[in-house]
């Protein structure tokens, strides 16, 4: 009886190991996704929406982001992967402001200022996400 015990237990500790790291990878993947699609969706009406609906990604990405902040991972990064995470978060606060200015061009100057404190304000958060784990 005790030997049926703890078989299932590491299957049980395993299947949950598996499911996080599959959370991960599909947080990441689909919010990779939605980004990029909302993009281009932004850049012409109707090049994705036509076909796809995007609340579907972003759905998706939510919940699997919950699952896989709930259920935390150790985190073991050298300094080049940090290093690595520190200039995607730069190039996603750049983009982000691009985002920013386009839809608040309307604005005038304001925007510009606006645009580049969203940016700030952004690649800030990234950068204490991103140092919260070490």
């Amino acid at each position: 009886m005790f030997f049926l015990k703890s078989k299932k237990r590491k299957f049980a500790d395993s299947l949950g190991l598996y499911l996080i790291k599959s959370c991960g990878l599909i947080f990441k993947a689909s919010a990779i996704t939605f980004v990029v699609y909302f993009s281009l969706e932004q850049f012409k009406t109707g090049l994705i929406s036509n076909y796809f609906d995007l609340n579907i990604l972003l759905i998706l990405a939510i919940i699997t982001g919950l699952l896989f902040i709930w259920f935390p991972q150790e985190c073991e990064e050298d300094k080049k992967r940090r290093v690595s995470r520190g200039i995607n978060s730069l190039i996603l606060a750049i983009l982000s402001g691009f985002f920013i200015y386009q839809h608040l061009n309307y604005l005038g100057t304001v925007s510009w200022l606006i645009s580049f404190m969203g940016a700030l304000a952004l690649y800030a958060i990234f950068n204490l996400n991103l140092n919260s784990y070490d």
